[in-house]
């Protein structure tokens, strides 16, 4: 992985600084996404048979996706704290000593093309223990235990490296983290997943 810079992430280096940072899904993407949805629906309404089905489902897409358009329905707040993100006005939160790692999982189009990333994360042993049997049997399937719905504006391994430098500076309760470690190329956190 190349080295990232830390000057355009917004770390909580000392007290009088900020302590949180909110980042909101790309703009542009999600009215493509909301236009798509709504040509499909309009087009599977007017099919005659089955149509109508695909059309129902694509429209409600296309109502999820203008919705993530409004500032309170979708985003990402990073405090000292854990993390919460927000899709379609449902809020997660997670603790950062409940996580134990970031990887930035690929979904390849026939095992070869890369066709999209995103981050995922996974709990401490301890936090597991805590989740229903069936949760954990779907995390040992799916080798995480819960993905961001979106980038926010930057690339998956960005995101990553950005979510584990909070982590490690909740984890180390440091005034300051040593940036010379989060230049070097690779991130002790931070997994690639294909």
């Amino acid at each position: 992985m190349p080295s990232i810079s830390s000057e355009p992430y917004q770390i909580p280096v000392n007290r009088e600084g900020t302590s949180e940072r909110i980042l909101y899904p790309g703009r542009l993407r999600m009215l493509f996404l909301a236009v798509a949805c709504s040509v499909v629906a309009l087009i599977g309404l007017g099919a005659r048979g089955g149509g109508w089905l695909l059309g129902l489902l694509a429209g409600i897409g296309a109502v999820i996706s203008f919705t993530s358009l409004l500032p309170s329905a979708a985003w990402l707040k990073l405090d000292t704290q854990g993390f919460t993100y927000r899709i379609a006005f449902r809020t997660h939160q997670y603790n950062w000593a409940d996580i134990q790692s970031f990887a930035v999982l690929t979904r390849r189009y026939l095992g070869i093309i890369p066709i999209s990333r995103s981050v995922c994360f996974t709990f401490t042993a301890e936090h597991k223990k805590t989740k229903s049997l069936l949760l954990r049997m779907a995390t040992v399937i799916a080798r995480f235990d819960g993905q961001l719905p979106d980038n926010y504006g930057m690339k998956a391994r960005d995101l990553a490296a950005l979510m584990e430098i909070w982590r490690l500076q909740s984890a180390s309760n440091a005034v300051a983290p040593d940036l010379a470690r989060f230049r070097s190329a690779s991130f002790p956190g931070v997994n690639r997943v294909s």
